[in-house]
């Protein structure tokens, strides 16, 4: 599942339609009943996502159904694309920070052979059992096992059942417990339901439980997982940054886990970025901590909440999209766009057109690129004062703490 935040961040890399091709548009509510083929007497249950109208009432896209191996494909294909240099098959063995730089030894998995590699900083993506987090002494206190579950990957024609009852999850009470996600085109789905032995054969008479004793069931992959949560004290040491599961484990309930970890590193490499370029101080990556870990920590909390699926999107919009500018459509020429797509990759002066003042400039930093807007819309996001609104790259409002210490850094451009 891709978040509202996650998809519009695909959409402003360019990757949104590839991502949403390998996926399903659903309403995102979870369908509760006897069986599949009794869903029409079943109940809906918030989930804590937007709903189609509501995503289109603030937002330029929605959340979709995108299982996470498509995701992943689209993402590696891109940075290949892009002339990244990637190497797979490698784990890291041993991180020394040195006064100036960070030396890993990373061994090849198939061959063994080590080799060291060096930089000035380093991401830690490497997962729940980071070795580099681990590496750097950064404890990470997990949660006991709340429970075991099975989950596999299952190719049957279930939508012929739901018909029009398209949502985002499922859950069934017959046979066996259990919950059904979509995961891709041709009735790919996600089964998951308790049975820590990972025997086939509950599984093929929960899908059959559908309600069609004779559906053709193809399973694919099965697999166990625990339900843990654990959380890093911090989110760096020196020159290593944790994101995604190294920093935060959720649960799978809620389905937080992969969207936390894109937005997280969507908010560390512009401030990274920044600081490599020396246009802004080595202390704007401390705000990373303080910025992502409060959201992780309320992630963490309902996925381990035996309710915390059942949420209204009302309380968690506002987490997921973390505090960025309003959406609101606006004309440039002859085309429309979102306001979230007049944000560059430097800051983003939004003024009203009527505005007369160029605001401050910050020497030697970022480059600062000036949008006028309409008064209606400039007073919606909150540009309609003197000098406008100053926005960083992932779309939120440069505050007074983080304007002063990029102080003596912004130059301006007009656009």
């Amino acid at each position: 599942m891709a978040s509202l935040r996650c998809i519009e961040l695909f959409r402003s890399w360019g990757l949104d339609e590839r991502v949403k091709a390998g996926g399903n548009d659903v309403d995102w509510r979870m369908l509760v009943a006897q069986t599949l083929a009794t869903a029409a007497t079943g109940r809906l249950v918030d989930v804590g996502l937007p709903s189609i109208e509501q995503s289109a009432q603030i937002s330029p896209t929605r959340p979709w159904a995108v299982p996470q191996d498509h995701l992943e494909d689209i993402l590696l294909e891109d940075l290949r694309r892009s002339g990244v240099r990637m190497e797979i098959g490698q784990v890291v063995e041993d991180v020394r920070p040195t006064p100036d730089a960070i030396r890993l030894t990373v061994r090849h998995i198939r061959s063994g052979r080590a080799r060291t590699v060096v930089g000035r900083y380093v991401i830690a993506a490497d997962g729940a059992y980071s070795a580099i987090r681990d590496a750097v002494g950064i404890p990470a206190p997990a949660s006991t096992v709340q429970e075991l579950s099975t989950i596999a990957v299952v190719h049957a024609p279930i939508w012929n059942v739901l018909g029009r009852n398209r949502f985002g999850i499922f859950s069934t009470e017959s046979p066996v417990a259990g919950t059904f996600l979509p995961a891709g085109p041709d009735d790919r789905w996600l089964v998951g339901f308790d049975d820590p032995t990972q025997d086939p054969q509950p599984l093929t008479e929960l899908v059959r439980g559908v309600g069609v004793p004779d559906l053709p069931v193809r399973v694919g992959s099965v697999r166990q997982f625990s339900f843990i949560a654990a959380l890093a004290d911090r989110f760096r040491s020196g020159n290593v940054l944790l994101v995604g599961d190294a920093a935060h484990r959720v649960t799978p309930r809620g389905g937080t886990g992969m969207n936390m970890a894109i937005a997280g590193a969507a908010n560390l490499v512009w401030k990274l970025s920044w600081v490599v370029r020396e246009w802004a101080p080595i202390a704007l990556l401390d705000s990373y901590q303080a910025e992502r870990r409060p959201p992780a920590q309320h992630n963490i909390a309902r996925s381990l909440d035996p309710a915390g699926s059942r949420r209204s999107s009302a309380d968690e919009v506002a987490v997921d999209l973390a505090g960025r500018i309003p959406h609101r459509w606006v004309r440039t020429g002859p085309d429309r766009v979102s306001t979230l797509d007049l944000i560059g990759a430097g800051l983003t002066r939004l003024v009203s057109v009527d505005d007369r003042e160029v605001g401050a400039g910050i020497s030697g930093g970022p480059p600062v690129t000036r949008r006028r807007l309409d008064p209606s819309t400039a007073a919606a996001v909150g540009a309609d004062r003197p000098g406008g609104l100053l926005v960083r790259p992932d779309g939120i409002a440069l505050d007074d703490e983080m304007g002063e210490l990029l102080r003596g850094c912004v130059r301006g451009s007009a656009a």
